[in-house]
C-alpha cells in the first residue's frame, strides 16, 4: 500500500492538503491488517492457553464453549474482523470471550481508542459536529447516533469508577464514624499552602425514562414508544485550584493556571464523597488553609461540617451584596434613597472586611411586621 502511494503519478492539480489526506489514507490501509493479524494472534495465543477455563462471573459456573466465532469491530485504521472462542453460561443470557477480557476489547463496535477519540471530539464539539471531524480528521465515517451512544456508554462507565472511589474513600462511616483510609497512590507529591474550593448548583432539565407510559412498538428499535419525564435537577459543582496557581493577569483581572472540577446530579453528600477523593488526591486536606468559596447554601455549610477538617467558609461577594440589597429593599422600601445609602454603606463594609459591623447591624434591625 505504502509503495503503490509512493510511486502514484504526481497530480499537478491539486495541492499539499490533498496529498497529505492521500498519504493518510494509504497509511491506514497499510497498517489495518498488520494491526489485525497482531491483536489476532494475541487472541489465538489467549484461547489456546484458556480451553476449558471460561468461568461466568455471574455465578462462577464453567462456562460452555459454542466455538471460535467471529466479530467486526472498528478501529481508528478500519474495519477489522476478529475470530475468537465465545462461551455462554446455562443460568444467564449473553456470553463472553476469555481472550477479549484479558485484552480489554470492547464489546461494543469500535475499539476504545476509536471510542475515546469520538467521545473527546464529542466533549468539545456538538455531536453533528464530532461526526464531521471524526470523518475529517481520523478517516472514520460513523452516524451522529453512534458517537451520542459512544458518549453515555463512556460516560456511565466512568460514574461507576468514580462512584466506587468515593465510597472506598470516603471520610464518614453510615453511622458517622470517622473512617481511617489510605491516600489514593495517585496523590499529587505536594500540598498546597492554601487551597481553594468553589463550590455551586446550577438546575437543568433532565429528561427520565418512564417505564410505566412507555411501550415496545414492533418492528422498531430506540425512542420509538419510549416515554419521558422532564423536570429540574440540581448539579452540584465544585472547581478546586491551589494559592500559588491565582495569577495576575491584569488590572484588576485575576486568572487561575490550574484547576480540577467535580461533578455531580444528585444528593449533596453523594457529592461530597466524590469531592473528598478529589480533595485527598491534590492533598488539599493537608493544606494550611483549606477555604470554601459559596453561596451560603445550606448543603454547602451541610458539606464543610462533613469533611473531617476545619474548612474556612466564605460567602461570595456578589450574593453578599444581593442579600443586603434585599434587605435594603424590604425594610426602607425598593428603590428609595434611604434604602440606597444603607445598602451603599453596607457593602462598603463588605468590601473593607468589616462583615462584623454588618451582622451587627443586621441585628438590631427590627421587623416592621
Amino acid at each position: 500500500m505504502l509503495t503503490k502511494y509512493g510511486l502514484s503519478d504526481l497530480d499537478d492539480s491539486s495541492g499539499a492538503l490533498e496529498e497529505e489526506d492521500k498519504a493518510l489514507e494509504a497509511s491506514r490501509r497499510a497498517f489495518l491488517p498488520v494491526l489485525q493479524s497482531r491483536i489476532q494472534a494475541r487472541i489465538d495465543r489467549i484461547d489456546a492457553q484458556t480451553v476449558g477455563q471460561a468461568i461466568c462471573s455471574a455465578c462462577g459456573s464453567p462456562g460452555l464453549s459454542k466455538g471460535r466465532t467471529t466479530r467486526t469491530i472498528t478501529s481508528v485504521f478500519g474495519t477489522m474482523e476478529l475470530t475468537r472462542r465465545w462461551s455462554r453460561c446455562g443460568e444467564h443470557k449473553g456470553g463472553w470471550s476469555v481472550a477479549e477480557k484479558q485484552l480489554l476489547i470492547p464489546s461494543g463496535r469500535y475499539t476504545s481508542k476509536l471510542s475515546e477519540s469520538m467521545t473527546l471530539l464529542a466533549t468539545v464539539a456538538p455531536h453533528s459536529t464530532a461526526e464531521g471531524l471524526c470523518q475529517s480528521l481520523l478517516g472514520i465515517q460513523v452516524s451522529e447516533h453512534a458517537i451520542q451512544d459512544a458518549v453515555e456508554e463512556r460516560g456511565e462507565a466512568v460514574v461507576k469508577l468514580q462512584d466506587r472511589d468515593a465510597q472506598r474513600l470516603r471520610p464518614v462511616e453510615k453511622d458517622g464514624r470517622l473512617r481511617v483510609v489510605e491516600r489514593p497512590g495517585d496523590a499529587v507529591a505536594r500540598s498546597p499552602d492554601i487551597a481553594y474550593v468553589e463550590v455551586d448548583g446550577v438546575v437543568p432539565m433532565t429528561r427520565q425514562l418512564d417505564p410505566d407510559r412507555s411501550k415496545p412498538v414492533t418492528g422498531h428499535r430506540g425512542g420509538k414508544g419510549r416515554r419521558y419525564t422532564m423536570e429540574g435537577k440540581e448539579v452540584k459543582n465544585a472547581v478546586l485550584y491551589r494559592g500559588d496557581e491565582c495569577c495576575t493577569e491584569g488590572d484588576g483581572r485575576g486568572v487561575v493556571l490550574e484547576k480540577q472540577y467535580v461533578s455531580h446530579l444528585g444528593y449533596w453528600m453523594d457529592f461530597a464523597n466524590l469531592l473528598w477523593a478529589k480533595i485527598l488526591r491534590l492533598r488539599f486536606d493537608q493544606a494550611k488553609t483549606l477555604i470554601l468559596l459559596s453561596d451560603g447554601a445550606l448543603w454547602i455549610r451541610q458539606l464543610a461540617e462533613y469533611f473531617p477538617l476545619t474548612v474556612v467558609l466564605i460567602l461570595d461577594l456578589y450574593h453578599a451584596k444581593h442579600r443586603i440589597w434585599e434587605v435594603a429593599n424590604s425594610i426602607h422600601g425598593d428603590r428609595t434613597k434611604k434604602g440606597h445609602r444603607w445598602a451603599r454603606l453596607q457593602c462598603e463594609r463588605v468590601e473593607a472586611g468589616q462583615a462584623a459591623k454588618v451582622i451587627s447591624t443586621l441585628k438590631k434591625l427590627s421587623p416592621k411586621r
